[in-house]
């Protein structure tokens, strides 16, 4: 009985390899439509010629104009101010602050940024938790983890 199953499973292979090896389907390489000097945007998949511009974050991903510009217009995903939005959507460290084409878009946010840490601040030094022994950075970060702000 296993010698039966057995040719049965040598005979199904064996259509299976005659069928791949007849299929005629192709798929494109995309390595070949484009050239070595394109670039594709990591956001919305277009490929650009090199010669486009796109901001070169310094994580080395390259976003175009457009998808920053309706990342930074679309604002926070939820009503959480966390400002996460500011920074490469593909949670790296790299920030849309240096980016000059998106100034007037990033400025504002990042003025409201600074105002809730120093109102997160002065919630951490009324509640007692500030910590002496951090730096303020370090103080502001706690206090933006901490505190919720809508």
């Amino acid at each position: 009985m296993g010698e039966i199953q057995s040719d049965k499973m040598l005979e199904d292979n064996e259509e299976l390899v005659n069928l791949t090896s007849t299929c005629s389907i192709s798929f494109p390489n995309e390595e070949v439509q484009s050239t070595p000097a394109d670039w594709k945007c990591l956001s919305c998949l277009t490929t650009f010629p090199d010669d486009h511009p796109a901001p070169l974050l310094s994580c080395s991903h390259r976003i175009c104009s457009e998808c920053i510009h309706q990342l930074l217009k679309a604002g926070p995903p939820t009503s959480r101010l966390t400002f996460n939005h500011l920074n490469c959507p593909f949670r790296c460290s790299a920030t849309f602050e240096d980016i000059s084409e998106v100034q007037y878009l990033v400025q504002p946010q990042i003025a409201l940024r600074e105002n809730v840490r120093q109102l997160a601040l002065r919630q951490l030094r009324a509640e007692n938790l500030y910590c002496a022994d951090k730096s303020e950075d370090e103080n502001s970060t706690d206090a933006m983890e901490l505190f919720v702000y809508y």
